[in-house]
């Protein structure tokens, strides 16, 4: 029950985060999310919907509307002239019924029923024409400018100007136009090519020289750029030296295990053992997976038995990452062996799962007293803390060897003795074996109860009336 609470107040949050509109409609938003997911279908049901299963008909959901998109209600009160709809908020269906609606009216903040509305679309597509139309031919006494061509923006459409479209063929009465006309005139001369010979730019100058170029082998920075030729410098002694016979050889193998490299950091962790053995660093995720075991078995975690018959095993995988440093160097590579929790059987293999969780209002009142009083505070910090959680004798839990590695053979699991992340009552073990070894060394553990009254534990876990 707890999860599905959690599952709904989720929804119910995004779907008012998508809609933007204001809390207070949360029921509405609820009384959608419930009548969608009674109408989803539902592994524990075998597959089909509970409305199908209380019903016996399959629901439809073909076109169910977007909550709290814009929609337009039919006024029946305005006279003949004013507007017949007003817009609104869709919030719902009312009921099982499909014909009436729940309506949200943002000025007035009030939901209402209606069933003449009227959904709309939520976007336009407007069509544009790609072509210009061509304007009109000019009169008898007025002739077309010679055209030049179109600027063109850096969206790629085309820039027209209106206003120098038809010039006067009359003379002009001032001197400062006659430049314009000499350039039409010119413009129905032949052209001639230019025998001018052009002289190459720096920058041809720079390539022809065979700077910059990988077959030149030359690799200089460029001078006119003092920051890059400083960091350009702090890199040359990295560069391969290409007089050799093998140095071009050498130099694409490094650079087919960089974009190696940068294809795996870009793809993130592997997921899989199969997919970890893939990769060029494989080595490193050996010697993490090596290390993770020779932990486990060093802090007595389980012990290798023949699997029993009739036994429920719990089946386990890796989990890997990647740790980095600050400035983006790779760290160590670590890996984890976890259990898969859902394979556990309830009354097989765990029965209680509930911990104690400590409360933010909790950690601010210590720290309130703790500045008043002059109280020193000291922060601990366990590393693999659930790992720390013993297993009861009367909890027999079974689980497979860890993938890649099989100890004994073929028939051989492991029986857990302490608890691995993942495991159900992993969160439990570890509070109950945190708790009896604070309580040991003679401090007090509290505990507060239904009465909101506090009670110390004993060291035998007791609770103290």
């Amino acid at each position: 029950m707890e999860s599905l609470n959690r599952c709904l107040v989720e929804c119910v949050r995004a779907v008012l985060h998508q809609s933007g509109l204001l809390k207070m409609l949360w029921a509405e938003v609820l009384h959608f999310v419930v009548w969608v997911k009674n109408r989803t279908l539902t592994r524990a049901l075998g597959n089909i919907t509970p409305f199908e299963k209380l019903t016996g008909k399959k629901p439809n959901i073909t076109g169910v509307p977007k909550w709290g998109q814009h929609v337009w209600v039919h006024t029946a009160s305005n006279s003949k002239l004013d507007v017949h709809a007003a817009t609104a908020h869709w919030v719902g269906y009312d009921g099982d019924s499909t014909h009436t609606h729940h309506i949200y009216w943002a000025k007035q903040r009030k939901v209402s029923i209606e069933r003449d509305v009227k959904f709309t679309a939520a976007s336009t597509t407007v069509s544009i024409p790609s072509s210009i139309p061509t304007p009109p031919s000019a009169p008898a006494s007025m002739t077309p400018a010679p055209q030049q061509p179109p600027a063109t923006t850096d969206s790629g459409e085309e820039e027209i100007e209106v206003e120098d479209e038809l010039v006067d063929t009359t003379p002009p009465p001032e001197p400062a136009q006659q430049p314009r006309k000499s350039k039409s005139s010119q413009a129905t001369q032949p052209t001639h090519q230019s025998s001018r010979v052009r002289k190459p730019s720096q920058y041809a100058k720079r390539l022809i020289s065979g700077e910059g170029m990988a077959d030149r082998i030359e690799h200089r920075p460029p001078g006119w750029h003092a920051d890059y030729a400083a960091d350009f410098a702090s890199v040359t002694g990295l560069l391969p030296d290409f007089d050799s016979p093998n140095a071009l050889g050498a130099y694409h193998t490094d650079v087919e295990e960089a974009a190696a490299a940068a294809v795996q950091v870009a793809g993130g962790d592997p997921k899989s053992l199969r997919e970890v053995q893939s990769r060029s660093d494989w080595p490193s995720w050996k010697e993490a997976m090596d290390h993770e075991l020779s932990t486990l078995q060093q802090a007595g975690t389980w012990e290798t038995v023949p699997c029993p018959k009739d036994k429920n095993v719990v089946d386990c995988k890796w989990v890997y990452q990647t740790k980095y440093k600050s400035d983006g160097a790779i760290d160590k590579h670590k890996a984890r062996l976890v259990t898969r929790g859902f394979t556990q059987v309830y009354g097989v293999d765990y029965l209680e799962t509930y911990s104690p969780v400590a409360k933010l209002a909790s950690l601010r009142t210590i720290l309130v007293l703790a500045a008043c009083l002059g109280w020193d505070i000291i922060c601990f910090d366990f590393n693999v803390a659930y790992l720390n959680g013993e297993l009861e004798e009367s909890e027999e839990i079974y689980m497979e060897q860890a993938p890649g590695y099989a100890e004994g053979g073929v028939g051989f699991v492991k029986r857990l003795k302490k608890a691995l992340y993942r495991l159900k009552q992993a969160g439990r073990r570890w509070y109950d074996t945190f708790a009896h070894s604070v309580a040991a060394a003679q401090a007090d553990v509290f505990r507060k109860n239904s009465d909101n009254k506090l009670n110390k534990i004993d060291e035998n876990m007791k609770i103290k009336r």
